[in-house]
This record gives C-alpha cells, structure tokens and sequence, in this order.
C-alpha cells in the first residue's frame, strides 16, 4: 500500500484490511493454512469479523488452499470473490475486494507461480522491449 509492504508474508493465505476513506492498513494477518485446518478456521473467523465496506486485499504464499474448509473457501464470497481456492490449489491466488460486496465484483485471479491484482500503478515498472514466454530449438 503506498509503496509499503503491509502483507505478513506468511505461508498461506495474508490478508490486509483498508479503510476506503482514509486508505489506512487497518489490520494486516496472516493464516498458515499449509500445515493444518487451524489456520483455516482463524482466518474463516477474521474475514467474517470485518466491517462492511472495508477493501481486504487476499494474496497466497504456498500451497495455501491444502487445509482450506469449505466455511473458508465460501469466506472468500464474502470479499466478492467467486473462485473456490480448492479447484485450483496448485495455483497462486490474489483477491482485491470488499467486504459484504455481491460475488463476482471482486478482483481476482488465480496464475501458476504468483497471481497479480492490483488497484492503480502496476508494481512491475520494469520496461520491457519484449515478452518472450516460450523458446523452442528444434534440431533440422
């Protein structure tokens, strides 16, 4: 946020919470829910304790959605997401959305490797000249 980290950078699933009116980090957690169903009952109970209104940016590290429940995966609905981590647990997953927000009004993406979402300037301000994403050699 404002070119600060704010995430935990934990395994798992770190979410951070935003008030829309002042753009503060409210509160900044992260949820182990590689190791066992623990962290997926915590983080069931944060989400579903934030105020309405507020932004909460998701992003895995990991194998996040391994231990994922189903009260947990559904939790995600309640951000205005509308992919189930599970159905894709092999894939990185980042949620930009609001609390209480209809489903499907969410920014949302699930990528191999990271999954990107982001709200104004794109944090890659690398120039490119190119984007190559495959090579192959074939012997003649």
């Amino acid at each position: 946020m404002n070119d600060r980290e704010s995430a935990r950078q934990t395994r798992g699933y770190n979410l951070a919470v935003i008030d829309p009116r002042t753009n503060a980090v409210l509160e900044s957690r992260g949820f182990n829910t590689i190791d066992d169903r623990v962290g997926s009952r915590a983080l069931t109970a944060f989400i579903e304790n934030i105020p309405a209104g507020m932004i909460v940016i998701v992003a895995s590290q990991g194998a996040a959605a391994v231990n994922l429940g189903d009260r947990a995966a559904n939790a995600f609905q309640l951000l205005g997401g509308t992919g189930d981590p599970r159905a894709q647990a092999s894939k990185a997953y980042a949620l930009i959305g609001v609390k209480g927000a209809a489903a499907g009004t969410a920014l949302e993406s699930f990528q191999e490797g990271a999954a990107f979402a982001w709200i104004g300037r794109n944090p890659d301000d690398r120039t490119l000249a190119a984007a190559v994403s495959a090579i192959t050699i074939e012997k003649k």
